[in-house]
């Protein structure tokens, strides 16, 4: 959820990894999951479902 908090705010991913302390690669495989489990075309789709579904302010 805060990776999908991070995107809806217009964050790269650097910058969402810098601030998790992660890699960015770390955040792009978790990005894959995320647009896998919402059957999401990318992350701004993502975002879209997420909000839809109520899970984002």
């Amino acid at each position: 959820m805060q990776i999908l908090e991070e995107v809806s705010d217009g964050r790269t991913n650097k910058q969402i990894a810098f601030t998790l302390n992660v890699t960015e690669g770390a955040i792009k495989m978790k990005m894959r999951a995320i647009c896998m489990k919402l059957g999401a075309k990318n992350r701004t789709h993502a975002v879209v479902i997420a909000r839809q579904h109520m899970m984002l302010r």
